[in-house]
């Protein structure tokens, strides 16, 4: 049996309010890095056998970005989530493989979690479960029914159905499942439009999975946090606060000096060695290597720059280059076109 990841990215994103299509909305950058990017990077650590992107507005971006590493596929219509699931089934296996289909708009989802809902759904032996947190205020999200004697899961709603006498529950899903390989068969062929959106929800399978005496299980976040999706571009600044919090945190407890923590962007792909001091108004993106005991900044701006130690970089712009050791670059320097600084003494 093999283990797959299913990144849904065909979304339009339409929120975003952008005059501009060249790319779809998890491909918007955070700190340098798009959305989806963090979703491959908290899945990586599961070692599937194969991650599989399903790509749609947008998609020459998306396959320019990705198509190295991970498989594409395209949804030509944007059809719904259940719609995604069916352009990929071809290549899915028909029996009991693990199958995770995680929204490509969660950036803020850890692999820690993911690792745990995996072990939940095999202990507990799960057809399907869903990753769920418990909300002060679900509305407009799918909606997580329990039966009060056993706990199990019995239906999955939306806050429509609610609002008209349905069942009261805080408990919502929030765009991760992991569901057998050969259920996924059986079920995503059968799904019926929406009548309202003419769409195809992915949701729907697990009532009718319930229907059938299937065990759906929910996984419920101890960090509600991490469920957050990116719909506009007040939601992608929130996540981006969060992600640079989180970065600039682990670096300081690497032994990186952080003056300003209000105005230093450090995108999580860059290495930075201890003793490092890093100035106000300083921007580090990409794949940055730096070495030991540098001073960058104030007024900085670092992309794709292999740096060595003890070298002192104030107001310069500097893109795909590489410096060695002990240099003094600016006030007003601009380096790029893969420029090399040999190290001093």
């Amino acid at each position: 049996m093999q283990k797959i990841a299913i990144v849904l990215a065909a979304g339009n994103g339409a929120r975003m309010n952008s005059t501009e299509h060249i790319y779809n909305k998890v491909c918007y950058p955070i700190l340098g890095k798009p959305i989806v990017g963090y979703v491959l990077d908290a899945i990586k650590p599961l070692n599937f056998d194969k991650t599989v992107l399903v790509a749609g507005v947008g998609k020459d971006n998306t396959i320019a970005k990705f198509s190295e590493e991970y498989e594409i596929v395209v949804q030509e219509k944007q059809l719904g989530t259940g719609d995604a699931i069916k352009q990929v089934l071809e290549s899915l296996p028909e029996d009991d493989s693990d199958i995770l289909v995680i929204y490509g708009d969660v950036p803020l989802i850890q692999s820690e979690t993911l690792e745990k809902m995996s072990h939940h759904h095999a202990k507990n032996k799960c057809d399907a479960t869903l990753l769920t947190a418990i909300v002060t205020e679900p509305r407009g999200q799918n909606r997580v029914v329990r039966d009060d004697k056993t706990n199990e899961i019995i239906r999955v709603n939306d806050f429509k159905e609610e609002s008209n006498g349905g069942y009261l529950t805080t408990e919502v899903e929030v765009g991760a499942y992991i569901v057998k390989a050969k259920h996924l068969h059986n079920y995503i062929p059968k799904l019926k439009k929406d009548r309202e959106n003419g769409e195809f929800s992915l949701i729907s399978i697990f009532e009718d999975m319930i229907s059938d005496g299937l065990r759906v299980d929910g996984f419920i976040l101890a960090d509600n946090s991490e469920a957050y999706s990116i719909n506009d571009r007040s939601q992608l600044a929130h996540a981006s606060n969060v992600i640079r919090r989180r970065v600039n945190t682990q670096l300081m407890m690497d032994g990186v000096t952080i003056e300003d923590l209000r105005t230093a962007f450090i995108s999580p792909d860059a290495q930075i060695e201890a003793d490092t001091i890093i100035s106000p108004n300083t921007t580090i993106l990409g794949k940055c290597k730096i070495g030991k005991g540098n001073n960058i900044g104030p007024n900085t701006y670092l992309e794709n720059v292999e740096l060595g130690s003890h070298n002192k970089i104030v107001f310069s712009y500097i893109t795909n280059s590489k410096i060695g050791d002990n240099q003094e670059i600016g006030p007003y320097a601009h380096i790029k076109d893969n420029k090399v600084i040999k190290g001093g003494d």
